[in-house]
């Protein structure tokens, strides 16, 4: 069984999560990257799949796999309908012919699969076959050990995209780590000036490509991993991926009352205040910040191993081809 991979980033975090990261593990699975179509490339494939395919070049595609009689599989991992103002994205997803685009490509589709229930709520407008297949925390390369962090360290990480989303938390964030000199407030990303300016124990690390990055939060191991979010429709549909690697990293999560963060073990907060509060209750109770990251990590290693999840690709492969 051969399938070809399409995807715009084959090293990021996306393509970890939901395409190169995923696939070559399946057993009986030959997977190839292609970055251009034609008849000739494909002509020992069972299965093409593409990530987010979001251009013209890949609408394009899609229509030589299905004119050669393959089957074609199609995934998102967000919500690409309603990115809010700020996402530096917003412009591009939004635009006529990109939309257009990620209709066109599920319609042709023998199945699409997105990465919550949400965006499947979402997207079955536009399409009959679609699956959720949730990211899931890769066992097959790391081990989920039970090594809750004693570490007084309170960490956060993302990219310029969230900007918009931890600025209304700021206030609450710079008082809460002035209050507790004792705590160290840990920011991974890039061009973080606009929140970090503002916090004496603080410490930094620059973005990391995936591997590295495991690698590092293990090695800062946090007590409490905290995503400050706008209670919004495209976050609603994000999915829970820091959760799990903070859970790796031994964190408890403090997140927002949202869908796919109301997991066992996760703490949720309904407002910026609350969000405070909670913090502090955190940072102040150990045993509060042990029971649920136990919570998490059991949770975590009976339901969304990826070796367990890879078992709904599997499933859908055998379909496509019989």
């Amino acid at each position: 069984m051969k399938i070809q991979i399409i995807s715009s980033h084959p090293h990021g975090a996306c393509s970890y999560y939901r395409a190169w990261g995923v696939f070559p593990k399946l057993k009986d699975i030959r997977c190839q990257s292609i970055e251009t179509v034609s008849w000739q490339q494909l002509a020992d494939a069972d299965i093409v799949f593409i990530e987010r395919p979001h251009d013209p070049t890949f609408v394009e595609a899609a229509k030589i796999v299905k004119d050669f009689g393959l089957k074609l599989w199609v995934d998102f991992d967000d919500n690409l309908f309603c990115l809010p103002d700020w996402n530096p994205a917003q412009g591009f997803y939004h635009s006529k012919i990109t939309k257009k685009c990620l209709l066109e490509s599920m319609k042709m589709a023998d199945i699409t699969t997105v990465a919550t229930d949400e965006i499947k709520e979402v997207y079955a407008e536009h399409c009959n076959k679609i699956e959720v297949i949730p990211n899931a925390f890769n066992d097959y390369n790391f081990k989920l050990d039970y090594k809750p962090s004693k570490n007084k360290i309170v960490l956060w990480r993302g990219s310029n995209t969230h900007r918009g989303d931890i600025m209304p938390y700021a206030e609450n964030i710079w008082s809460t780590s002035e209050e507790n000199p004792e705590w160290q407030f840990h920011f991974m990303g890039n061009d973080l000036w606009y929140i970090t300016d503002n916090i004496t124990n603080l410490a930094t690390t620059e973005e990391l490509d995936i591997i590295r990055y495991f690698h590092r939060i293990k090695m800062i191991s946090p007590s409490i991993y905290i995503v400050p979010l706008a209670f919004n429709k495209f976050n609603a549909a994000k999915s829970n991926c820091g959760w799990l690697e903070m859970t790796y990293a031994g964190a408890v999560t403090l997140a927002p009352n949202l869908p796919e963060w109301k997991k066992p073990g996760i703490v949720n907060y309904d407002n910026e205040n609350q969000f405070k509060a909670l913090l502090l209750e955190l940072m102040n109770d150990e045993k509060m910040r042990r029971d649920n990251y136990k919570k998490s990590l059991d949770f975590i290693g009976t339901h969304l191993k990826l070796s367990t999840i890879n078992r709904k690709r599997e499933a859908i492969i055998k379909r496509l081809m019989k």
